[in-house]
């Protein structure tokens, strides 16, 4: 299992422990607060070693998207439950209508049109390149075959950025644009 993978098996965890603190009971936040003080020695720990550019970066974003989600469900949602009145849905509909608005923007600030890999091997004008999963470049992990158009001297091991082409969804490497030390 990758560092994001297990980054995202916890942030499922504190998202039920959350909402179970929210519907069953209050004391359930002691194991999301150490759930979520896992995570981010999980993040310190392998998410900076597979992704040493970009780990800090990552960090903010689950920290971020985990602070809503608590502040969401402990104060807005349980306010709007209590008194159950027209205002109160209006600001719980608000605090999720925020919370999706604030993602497409997120989506449209930290995306990029690059993203990092390890050679794997060269041939000529083409090298092949090995990617991790990189959710600010929307890419998958897989070993991909990119051009060397501009002539760097690669070998096999070298960090590179890697400039992709492709769409809203999904992106696709083309190139190597540098190498990274």
């Amino acid at each position: 299992m990758n560092s994001l993978s297990k980054i995202q098996v916890l942030m499922w965890c504190l998202l039920l422990l959350v909402i179970g603190a929210f519907f069953l009971n209050i004391l359930l936040l002691i194991p999301a607060a150490l759930l979520f003080v896992l995570q981010f020695f999980v993040a310190r720990s392998d998410l900076k070693k597979d992704y040493p550019e970009d780990w800090s970066k990552y960090l903010s974003i689950f920290l971020f998207y985990e602070l809503a989600i608590i502040f969401m469900t402990q104060f807005v949602f349980r306010v709007a439950f209590t008194s159950l009145s027209i205002s109160s849905f209006y600001t719980m509909f608000m605090a999720v209508l925020v919370v999706i608005i604030v993602t497409i923007a997120l989506k449209y600030l930290i995306g990029r049109r690059s993203c990092y890999g390890t050679i794997l091997f060269v041939s000529g004008e083409w090298a092949g390149v090995a990617i991790k999963t990189d959710l600010f470049s929307k890419v998958s992990e897989a070993d991909y075959a990119v051009r060397n158009s501009l002539g760097i001297k690669l070998k096999k091991g070298d960090r590179v950025r890697i400039r992709l082409k492709g769409t809203f969804n999904r992106s696709v490497p083309y190139e190597v644009s540098e190498v990274v030390r």
